[in-house]
């Protein structure tokens, strides 16, 4: 029988979980979980992933709207939006896409060069179905955070016992 750890968790002792546990703090990332925290969804997105690993999310840059009148996003303000792939191994991204800054975020995933194999991971403005099939149909996986008003049904199944 195996009384030692195994290797991934032999491998996670390395993290230094003080410091995650801080930043999670910092940026409320854990703020409205009740069960898959911020530690959890590390632990899965480093188990042993084929393929590449990204990350895709954009921000907003204001701009001055005497200045730049092509850009406007309200009454009295500009600004453009930069939706960034970055790759999670190599640390640096891999493409980016620019809108205007009135444009939601899922209507950029159409945009982005998916890869077969590839994990993408989202936050929850990214909860298009359509555009995750996609991400599906092409055999390319993705983690996105479910928002609290979607009607999913999980799939579960009971883990069969060895028999003795």
């Amino acid at each position: 029988m195996h009384k030692d750890k195994f290797v991934f968790a032999q491998l996670t002792q390395f993290l230094d979980r003080n410091h995650f546990n801080y930043l999670v703090k910092k940026y409320s990332g854990d703020k409205y979980i009740k069960s898959y925290t911020c530690w959890n969804q590390l632990l899965t997105m480093i188990f042993e992933l084929d393929g590449h690993a990204y990350a895709f999310d954009s921000t907003t840059i204001d701009l001055c709207l005497s200045v730049f009148e092509w850009a406007k996003f309200r009454k009295h303000k500009g600004g453009i939006k930069l939706h960034t792939l970055y790759d999670i191994e190599a640390e640096v991204p891999a493409f980016v896409h620019i809108t205007p800054a009135n444009i939601h975020d899922s209507k950029a995933m159409l945009e982005i060069p998916y890869e077969p194999g590839a994990h993408y991971v989202f936050d929850r403005g990214y909860n298009d179905f359509s555009n995750l099939y996609t991400i599906n149909r092409i055999g390319a996986f993705f983690v996105v955070r479910a928002k609290t008003n979607v009607r999913i049904k999980p799939k579960t199944w009971k883990r069969r016992l060895p028999e003795v």
